[in-house]
């Protein structure tokens, strides 16, 4: 049985630090696992998840890691979804890495994610931007391409001086002139598959979306009704005003609470932050 305690901060011993929203090197992040690991450790957090995007690579250094330091690791994932022009992100808690059905759906997003990259590329080329495929690939080192990889190919030949400068209209960012669409999946479809990885779906940061706006308590019940199990309600760049607000709201349909800070080891992020290292209770 599923282990709640972990999860609900209502639940959680005080004395534990928690960060259930971390990612590594299998995704976007700049530590790999066991470095995560080391970094939870000594920032004194108890217990972590690993939520990889859209992948599960870094789930069993992760876990080794935990054992041999101490600290609970639980498998997790971050799955990106779309509901109409929204992006939407999709927590999956306590999920079997060798589900099949979740991992049908992995190899259909790193296919995808490929894809798309290999098309950006072709179209930053077009507008003489020259990288090249094989070097964003060697930068990426893992089956995870991004749009920051591609970011650090354009930064190391010298197009810009911050990585941040690829995501405008100009070059990589929504809508820009080498822009390609994500592989999409809707956040019901998410929810399906991690239930049958046996795992729990939380909804990522509803106030900080990829655009920047936030979603209400209709939002919110409509996901319940798809079958979401929870919130990241506690999360780093929530403000005060919207923690109490979706606090108010998970509370009252008797949901789940989580909390993490989207960690990905760039510069100035941290592991102790005060509203998601410790419960409010």
């Amino acid at each position: 049985m599923i282990n709640l305690s972990y999860i609900s901060p209502c639940f959680i011993d005080s004395r534990k630090k928690v960060d259930l929203h971390m990612h590594s090197t299998a995704s976007d992040g700049t530590f790999d696992p066991r470095e995560l690991v080391i970094a939870a450790k000594n920032a004194g957090l108890s217990i972590i998840a690993i939520t990889d995007h859209d992948t599960i690579d870094g789930i069993e250094d992760a876990c080794r890691a935990g054992n041999e330091y101490g600290i609970k690791v639980i498998p997790g994932i971050e799955l990106s979804t779309t509901d109409g022009k929204k992006e939407i992100h999709i927590l999956g808690y306590y999920i079997d890495p060798a589900n099949q059905y979740l991992k049908n759906l992995i190899t259909q997003m790193i296919n995808a994610r490929e894809m798309r990259a290999i098309n950006m590329v072709q179209k930053l080329n077009d507008i003489g931007i020259e990288i090249t495929v094989d070097r964003v690939f060697e930068i990426s080192g893992t089956t995870f391409i991004g749009r920051p990889h591609i970011a650090r190919a354009m930064q190391e030949m010298g197009y810009i001086k911050e990585q941040s400068e690829a995501f405008t209209k100009n070059y990589i960012g929504n809508g820009g002139r080498a822009y390609v669409d994500r592989f999409k999946i809707k956040p019901v479809d998410a929810i399906s598959i991690i239930h049958e990885a046996g795992g729990i779906a939380v909804l990522a940061h509803p106030g900080y979306l990829a655009d920047r706006s936030s979603l209400d308590e209709g939002d919110l019940v409509r996901y319940f009704g798809c079958g979401l199990d929870g919130v990241e309600v506690f999360y780093s760049k929530h403000t005060e005003e919207q923690v109490e607000y979706y606090l108010r709201i998970v509370i009252k349909y008797g949901m789940v609470i989580t909390k993490g800070s989207d960690f990905h080891g760039r510069e100035g992020e941290s592991l102790s932050n005060k509203k998601t290292a410790h419960s409010p209770y």
